[in-house]
């Protein structure tokens, strides 16, 4: 599903992970604990884990990489422990 400017994002992870809050390589037992949804101007989707590749939450950005996509976003100002969202700004090949 590509991601475009405009699109939203959300990443549900376990609190006590660092700025990568997602990684395919990681133990299946460790990649369960994320959710990831994208909402484009067709709805809701979620996101499997396993097509995740990365996804990394900081103060200031969000990235998830899916495929051959990377999306940054800017998050939400307002957020929960463990939960992040925001607004797609760019999408690169990667």
């Amino acid at each position: 599903m590509p991601f475009k400017p405009g699109d939203r994002i959300w990443i549900e992870y376990p609190p006590e992970r660092g700025d990568i809050v997602h990684d395919s390589g990681w133990p299946a037992e460790d990649r369960c604990r994320q959710r990831f949804w994208h909402q484009d101007e067709h709805g809701l989707h979620p996101l499997a884990p396993d097509d995740v590749r990365r996804a990394t939450v900081k103060p200031d950005e969000l990235v998830i990489e899916v495929a051959e996509q990377r999306a940054r976003a800017e998050p939400d100002r307002e957020r929960e422990a463990g939960m992040a969202s925001g607004t797609v700004t760019t999408v690169d090949s990667c």
